[in-house]
């Protein structure tokens, strides 16, 4: 059964065969513009739907052989909703359906577009960063603009983009550099439309625009947690910059230690373990081998973060949520990366050997053959010596008192144990001793029923090994505890930044009083 739309179609073109022209126009050109015109006499709470009603009207019903008036009728409404879009006190309003409708009728109507595509650039400014615009939207705006290129005197990366295309490339730059208040979730859309236009039409950028999103990218990652609560939209953000990163790397060999690692760059601080842990999740997450690869290739790099990391713990062991933080990022850290191992690993034997990107990072310590043991053995390496020696400064002789520091550390190290198990590691067989050992001393040492209840399920896990989870459910329970320590460490730096703001205003007031005195 045709829809309510189809219906009017129907109608509108007999009409047309049957009725003379109304002062030169068709119905369906006086219905329109008649709408289009009146469109913001009045924006309240239904606004959104008569926008969806009219974008349904112009695909279904009208959107071809616009006379030039009705075209500056849209140009004036798109800029009236501009103004309105831009106001930070205007409610009720949604521009996703206007602007897709217009992508619409500019595509059908390129000759006299000029003026909407003007209009429509200014409303995209206010709804990129007060809105949520829907990725199809994005999508079709960069195919619409695309067609409006001359392919015969343009070549990949040749000349700017036009200012439609520039002005989303600078708001989501911007974004990502923590300039505008874009939503985590526009921003996200914007990042995600322009790297799968970047794949597909990279004609329509100029050439150096995979290196540019993915040095702002990087400067997403390394910034600190954001204010105001960390979402899965904030976490989805992250990835979509993590994998911008990765296109970045696979594009220019030397992309990460250019401008992630480089000793020589103006802020010298070491890559955070939060950035390497948003790299390796996306990594992970994505069908291609490479990202992983390229990432394994860093894993000296990654492990100079991970162990200055922990070794900070010694001087901040005092601030008990800073610290349990700290050692729950790293352990995330560690499974991503024996995650990672895994990946490559399985990639290895259903390719029936090594494939062409394969980095040089093999165990010859214990002359193993064995590719899966190899690649874990050599992550294992570098990050287990630090977390032990973490680990070892918590287990000191004699009774002194179990703090709730220590048992954060300890408690990693059973999640750890059983994490390596249910991965089927070769870790987990080979250093199952010394982990029983060490779990064993620390049941003696704890008075903790929660902690003991995590000792003993690790010690079983070693004597008698859980089942193989599949890599997938792993993956995505990793994500999920990610996502939980981004939501404690922005919950914990509210806090730290109220109560500064709280002892500034006490002292400010302190200092007040001498002055009167």
């Amino acid at each position: 059964m045709p829809g309510f739309f189809e219906v009017i179609a129907h109608v509108m073109r007999n009409h047309a065969k049957t009725q003379p022209p109304i002062d030169g126009q068709l119905l369906k050109d006086v219905i329109l513009s008649d709408t289009v015109t009146k469109l913001t006499e009045r924006v309240d709470q239904n606004f959104t739907k008569i926008l969806t009603s009219l974008q349904q009207f112009v695909e279904i019903v009208h959107h071809q052989n616009y006379e030039p008036r009705l075209m500056q009728d849209f140009a004036t409404a798109t800029s009236a909703l501009a103004r309105i879009a831009a106001d930070p006190q205007s409610v009720g309003f949604d521009p996703d359906p206007w602007i897709a409708m217009c992508m619409t009728v500019i595509q059908h109507n390129k000759a006299s577009s000029r003026d909407l595509i003007v209009a429509i650039d200014a409303l995209l400014k206010a709804a990129l960063l007060r809105f949520e615009v829907k990725q199809e939207t994005l999508e079709k705006l960069f195919q619409v603009m695309g067609s409006f290129y001359r392919r015969d005197n343009v070549g990949p990366g040749v000349g700017p983009p036009s200012h439609v295309v520039a002005t989303v490339l600078a708001t989501s730059a911007d974004s990502l550099k923590g300039r505008n208040r874009a939503t985590p979730a526009t921003a996200t859309v914007m990042l995600k439309t322009i790297m799968n236009v970047l794949r597909n039409n990279p004609m329509m950028f100029p050439a150096d625009t995979w290196s540019k999103l993915g040095i702002d990218s990087l400067h997403l990652l390394q910034s600190p947690s954001v204010s105001g609560g960390f979402s899965e939209e904030n976490l989805t953000s992250l990835l979509a910059a993590a994998e911008c990163v990765h296109e970045a790397m696979a594009r220019n060999a030397g992309f990460l230690y250019r401008h992630f690692l480089s000793s020589d760059r103006s802020h010298k601080a070491m890559a955070p373990v939060r950035a390497w842990n948003a790299l390796a999740l996306a990594a992970l997450s994505s069908a291609s081998i490479t990202p992983t690869t390229n990432l394994l290739i860093n894993l000296s790099a990654f492990s100079l973060s991970y162990t200055k990391s922990l070794l900070a713990l010694a001087s901040n062991s005092n601030i008990l949520d800073s610290a349990a933080l700290e050692v729950n990022r790293a352990v995330i850290a560690a499974k991503l990366w024996m995650m990672m191992c895994k990946k490559k690993s399985e990639t290895l034997v259903t390719s029936g050997g090594y494939d062409d990107d394969q980095p040089i990072i093999v165990d010859t310590r214990k002359g193993s053959t064995d590719e899966s043991a190899n690649w874990e053995m050599a992550v294992w390496n570098e990050l287990w010596p630090p977390f032990e020696a973490v680990l070892t400064e918590t287990m000191p002789d004699g009774s002194e008192e179990v703090t709730p520091y220590y048992l954060a550390i300890w408690t990693s190290l059973a999640d750890l144990v059983l994490f390596i198990h249910q991965l089927r590691s070769p870790i987990a067989l080979e250093k199952s001793v010394i982990h029983g050992s060490i779990l064993r001393n620390l049941l003696r040492r704890s008075r903790n029923e929660s902690a003991n209840n995590k000792f003993n399920r690790a010690l079983k896990c070693v004597t008698e090994p859980p089942p193989e989870v599949a890599l997938e459910i792993l993956i995505a329970q990793t994500r999920a505890e990610l996502l939980a320590s981004e939501k404690l460490t922005t919950a914990l730096e509210s806090r730290k930044t109220a109560a500064e703001r709280v002892e500034k205003k006490h002292f400010d007031r302190r200092g007040m009083n001498r002055t009167v005195g």
